[in-house]
């Protein structure tokens, strides 16, 4: 085991705006300053699409940055996620510096993979894929369709693969075998998984039904790719067979990887 070191705020600026990280470290202390205020950052407006003006108020900043109520801001979110990301940050240079492959207990983990898909939604330089409940149904309902694929100079090189709620093991796998062949075409340096065990089908979420052998069956699949790989703890909400989810999916990838 590695503890995460602190890595400056280099890599996270590189992908993340001033205004938004600005956001992040002074939002709650300026929350707290208006008259009635709870005691975590709660946005009750928000503003779609976000391209037009910057308002001041800590109140519309919060509705501009923060896309729904499910992730609350408190006095310690800003050093946690900060922390958080430096412990994704710490997995990929070990991989950078010669590791097969290396697991990032991030926590807080990330919010799901629109956060993702829009930071390389115009980028072709990396190929974000996802395989989710089909947001026709299921959370976050507005992102996350198969007609997504991305813009400008991205434009195919983001993969949406909606699945209908409840999918099995078999619909998970036959579906993550078409995605991982257009992966193998991207012909990357090096994979980053955003590990979603929340796809487990006792999990509180309810979207998806990988059991807990699937995720190593998963694990093997994307293992199969032979190339440096960064797992990165995401979803995955409380459940007696979470540990044992994550178990499964790293001894699954370990029969193919070594796994700092």
């Amino acid at each position: 085991a590695v503890v995460a070191g602190d890595h400056g705020l280099d890599a996270i600026a590189a992908i993340h705006t001033p205004e938004y990280l600005t956001f992040l470290k002074t939002i709650h202390a300026r929350w707290r300053q208006l008259p009635d205020a709870s005691q975590e950052v709660v946005p009750n407006v928000h503003l779609d699409p976000r391209d037009g003006q910057y308002p001041r108020s800590p109140i519309g900043q919060a509705g501009y940055h923060m896309a729904d109520t499910a992730c609350p801001i408190s006095a310690d979110t800003y050093a946690a996620v900060i922390a958080s990301a430096h412990s994704a940050v710490t997995a990929a240079k070990l991989v950078m510096e010669g590791e097969d492959a290396v697991y990032a207990l991030a926590r807080p983990p990330g919010h799901h993979g629109n956060g993702t898909q829009g930071i390389f939604y115009r980028r072709r330089d990396v190929m974000t894929l996802s395989l989710h409940a089909d947001p026709a149904d299921f959370y976050p309902f507005f992102v996350g369709y198969a007609g997504e694929r991305g813009a400008g100079e991205g434009l195919g090189y983001n993969l949406n693969v909606p699945l209908a709620l409840g999918a099995n093991d078999e619909v998970f796998l036959a579906a993550l075998a078409g995605a991982l062949t257009q992966v193998a075409a991207f012909c990357p340096d090096a994979i980053v998984v955003a590990l979603g065990l929340d796809a487990f089908e006792g999990d509180p979420f309810g979207g998806l039904g990988v059991t807990t052998s699937g995720f190593g069956r998963i694990a093997k699949e994307i293992a199969a790719l032979e190339k440096p790989t960064v797992i990165v703890q995401e979803g995955g909400y409380l459940c007696d067979a979470l540990g044992d989810n994550l178990v499964s999916f790293l001894a699954g990838f370990e029969k193919r990887h070594r796994i700092g």
